[in-house]
């Protein structure tokens, strides 16, 4: 039996073949390494800058790189015949498979996933991220976030887990499934895999219960595996009904109309609740400029809004590597700067210097939307692009326009469908306009169009 370890790298975009921005296989027999290959793709949408400060590839990488659609069968036939394997193994499965069905490709293989391997192998330990796992059992990472020294530590990580556990108990500890009781009659063969919204109906058409999901058909079948929470569904569900999305803020914002539309009776409450927490910026004793969370979201000091607490915090972590803003300067945190560990590997008497020009980039480019903007996202096909229209945090309108023309006035009013306020709206709203703020794809926040 042989394996294919595979890591990607993508552009932060939803599982498609145009988020794919780089590709690494490494064949292996489960000790020695027997084929090796990688790929550099051009992506549909620009590397966002927070991905090339973490991977280190940027838009002049990629522009003379194949798209995935011409190297689609190359890839395919490698990892063909082969157990899948890598770390987080969904994640690159799901986008691989994605990206293949787009280009006519059916991709099914079996896979292997080396957290859950480590976590079966080794429990215990704090951590199980790729990162620690090899400090832990003496692997040496060289490339770190690149796809071919990702890829080259997971082989290496793999091989110790089949010494550790025996093929034969790796394989066999991977066999069990989960399985399925559907209700009588039903059928979900054309359920697709995308994002969207599903709702459950009774044998009289009644709304049961309405879901969002970025896998539709993975998620529908999670329902009703035995010992999920499903069972009580099956003496009601008689039929199932799905509505492709294109991206998720579209999918949460149909899931939330047809809540209030329907008040199905399994749905208990709106998921999609605000807990406000704001980033924001404000000059210390010595005045140099410093960023902080907060819970006042009208502070007219707030550079981005958060429905909670964790996507604040996350996000600011994600602001400190994106400009290398030096950790002695971020208020929510006490952690010392040292040069070596530090995002702003700077000395001392350089650091002040270059704290402010750093800053004076990341304030540039958190500029607040304008009162009224709009939400720009992937259709449910090529041909056409998701389009929300925000105001002031509360979502006007939404729905689909084509391609082939800018969003206008008139055809927010005509051709969207119109929505009254309601708070999981506006946590939405707030969630996802930040995303588009940061540049993090697949959304763009465009202004609101004027004559």
């Amino acid at each position: 039996m042989t394996f294919a370890v595979v890591d990607i790298e993508t552009n932060g975009d939803r599982p498609r073949a145009g988020g794919i921005a780089e590709i690494a296989v490494r064949i292996t027999d489960g000790s020695t390494v027997l084929d090796r290959r990688e790929w550099l793709i051009r992506p549909e949408l620009p590397v966002p800058p927070f991905i090339t400060n973490l991977t280190g590839i940027d838009n002049d990488m990629l522009r003379h790189a194949p798209a995935f659609s011409e190297v689609a069968e190359e890839v395919i036939n490698m990892l063909q015949g082969h157990v899948f394997i890598a770390h987080n193994a969904a994640f690159d499965h799901t986008h691989l498979k994605s990206a293949f069905a787009s280009c006519g490709f059916l991709f099914k293989t079996r896979t292997l996933c080396t957290v859950r391997l480590a976590r079966r192998c080794w429990p215990g330990l704090k951590s199980y991220s790729l990162g620690n796992l090899c400090a832990a059992k003496g692997i040496s990472i060289q490339n770190r976030h690149r796809a071919g020294g990702d890829a080259d530590a997971t082989v290496l990580l793999f091989h110790k887990l089949v010494e550790a556990l025996g093929m034969d108990a790796l394989l066999a500890g991977t066999a069990k499934k989960n399985k399925v009781s559907l209700p009588a009659g039903l059928d979900i063969e054309d359920i697709p895999e995308t994002t969207g919204v599903y709702q459950f109906l009774n044998n009289t058409g009644k709304v049961l219960y309405v879901g969002k999901a970025l896998n539709l058909r993975k998620r529908v079948l999670q329902h009703f595996y035995k010992g999920g929470g499903g069972q009580v569904l099956l003496q009601e569900v008689s039929a199932i009904k799905t509505i492709p999305c294109g991206n998720e803020l579209m999918a949460l914002i149909t899931e939330s109309a047809y809540i209030r539309q329907h008040w199905p009776p399994y749905n208990k409450a709106d998921r999609f609740k605000a807990k406000p927490c704001s980033i924001c910026c404000f000059s210390n004793q010595d005045g140099m400029p410093v960023l902080a969370l907060t819970g006042q979201q009208g502070s007219n000091q707030s550079l981005l809004r958060f429905s909670t607490l964790a996507a604040a915090r996350n996000a600011l972590l994600q602001l400190l590597k994106t400009y290398a803003i030096c950790k002695a300067y971020n208020h929510s945190s006490r952690a010392q700067c040292t040069q070596e560990d530090c995002y702003c590997h700077a000395v001392e008497d350089v650091k002040r210097n270059t704290h402010r020009q750093r800053m004076s980039a990341l304030l540039e480019s958190l500029a607040h939307p304008p009162v009224q903007y709009v939400l720009k996202g992937p259709g449910r096909s090529p041909d056409e692009y998701s389009c929300v229209w925000v105001e002031q945090s509360r979502i006007l309108a939404y729905g689909y326009l084509s391609r082939k023309e800018l969003p206008q006035p008139e055809q927010l009013e005509e051709e969207l469908v119109t929505l009254e306020d309601h708070p999981s709206l506006r946590a939405i709203a707030m969630a996802f306009t930040t995303q588009a703020q940061m540049q993090a794809a697949p959304y763009e926040l465009m202004p609101y169009p004027t004559n």
